[in-house]
């Protein structure tokens, strides 16, 4: 040992030393507990109330499925044992369902939940509940909530309820359509049917596939998913990725366990990390789609002649939502199944929700429409505004003409000024869905009440 080292080991072993590092120790940990006391009164004197430690933490243990399984991992080398596709594989009837071999929490069909086949029963009800994200979201969070719901409607007092999910995020009409004629081939059975959706069938056709010249009616992303070999140009990229979402997992795994998720401020500490992390995924992701919008389309990747102008895919996109769900009505009927059709709500829709600060912050992309980072949030904000109206008077018409059971959701949040939504697309807090939960049970039961039995025509 040199005579510099043993002069540094005598040093930090004095009691001066000790004292020292004592006193920076326990000083730290005082302005610790100082910030974490008077943490939510700062955060409320700048319109940050919202991130309580309940939100925090809900934040955290349901961080969002797709951010961590972005398009950017789709692609892996063909030849190999490794899947070209980590988490969606391709569906020859569905377009894409999730992998169960990668991801334990879904069933051999590529859903949430142990199985989607069942028979009917006198002491159960079947309820199919289709849909994108948000569905997927309504099953991950609000389960229990639905089905506390259903069980207190009369008809089904007593009885087992089977919730089965067959939403995925992305999934945009005819999908639904599609995943129910095939679980029905399979003997499935359904005794009601809730199809939440409206967001991905007004935004998705423009925003991706308007942009990468494919057919409105094939699967977000389906330049994607149609590729069979992988692309040299997106392998940094890729390696790029990977390396965020570890470092992303690791770091959510850190905060996770206890004391760091019960403190406000380690969890707020989380948040803003994570926040960055998420930036840098979108990024990524948008190079990605860059590279490969950029190599020649295929009559695979593309389908039939995509439209030409803006108008043309929002025509399309109002045309084969409102006809999905007038099959998915009659299939439902002739099955002996309840349908219905509900249309979730968005921030984009003018007049439907007061947004405090934040959600404003969240949802201004007005002046963002230049950059890549934020294009998609730009285009989602433009397809509400134009085909939301319009879906809200074509579900009525379902209702009126038809017979279908048309519950308009799009105003369950006017009044509310507490944050709901949580991004720049279309989903919200826990708060949020379980608000959508009970609204939806609630009409169901008055539906119930005023026809026993439905007829679709």
């Amino acid at each position: 040992m040199t005579q510099k080292a043993k002069t540094a080991l005598l040093t930090i072993s004095t009691p001066q030393f000790k004292r020292r590092l004592g006193l920076v120790v326990f000083s730290i940990l005082l302005t610790g507990l100082i910030l974490e006391l008077f943490l939510p009164s700062l955060l409320s004197l700048v319109g940050l109330e919202h991130l309580n430690r309940n939100q925090l933490r809900y934040e955290l243990e349901h961080q969002n499925p797709m951010l961590n399984n972005q398009v950017a991992e789709l692609e892996r080398p063909s030849e190999t044992e490794l899947e070209w596709m980590q988490r969606d594989i391709l569906h020859p009837y569905l377009g894409f369902v999730t992998n169960s071999e990668q991801d334990a929490l879904y069933n051999q069909f590529g859903f949430l939940g142990e199985q989607v086949l069942y028979k009917r029963s006198p002491d159960s009800v079947i309820v199919g509940l289709f849909g994108g994200s948000v569905a997927w979201y309504v099953y991950q969070d609000a389960k229990d909530e639905l089905v506390q719901q259903i069980q207190q409607l009369p008809p089904y007092r007593g009885k087992e309820i089977k919730v089965v999910p067959i939403a995925l995020g992305g999934f945009k009409q005819p999908q639904q359509l599609l995943a129910l004629n095939y679980f029905l081939s399979l003997g499935g059975e359904f005794d009601i049917i809730i199809n939440l959706d409206g967001f991905n069938e007004a935004a998705l056709p423009y925003s991706d596939n308007f942009e990468a010249g494919i057919t409105p009616t094939y699967p977000r992303h389906w330049n994607l998913y149609a590729r069979k070999s992988i692309n040299l140009s997106s392998v940094p990229i890729l390696g790029q990725v990977i390396t965020i979402q570890k470092q992303q997992s690791q770091w959510a795994r850190l905060f996770q366990t206890p004391p760091f998720n019960r403190s406000q401020l380690t969890l707020l500490i989380w948040k803003v990390k994570n926040q960055h992390f998420q930036q840098q995924l979108l990024e990524l992701n948008s190079k990605l789609e860059a590279s490969l919008v950029e190599q020649e389309q295929s009559h695979q990747v593309q389908g039939p002649t995509p439209p030409t102008t803006k108008d043309e895919v929002f025509r399309s996109s109002l045309e084969t939502w409102q006809d999905s769900s007038l099959q998915m009505a009659r299939i439902a009927e002739a099955n002996g199944a309840r349908y219905y059709h509900v249309l979730q709500p968005n921030q984009y829709l003018p007049d439907s929700k007061i947004l405090n600060p934040t959600e404003r912050t969240t949802a201004d992309v007005s002046s963002l429409a230049d950059d890549s980072l934020y294009l998609h949030a730009y285009k989602y904000k433009e397809a509400v505004e134009k085909l939301y109206p319009e879906m809200r008077l074509k579900g009525a018409t379902l209702a009126k003409e038809h017979g279908v059971t048309f519950i308009d959701l799009t105003q369950i949040f006017r009044g509310l000024q507490e944050t709901i939504y949580v991004d720049p697309c279309c989903h919200y807090n826990l708060k949020g869905t379980q608000l959508i939960v009970v609204e939806i049970v609630k009409q169901i039961g008055q539906d119930l009440q005023s026809q026993p039995t439905q007829r679709i025509h």
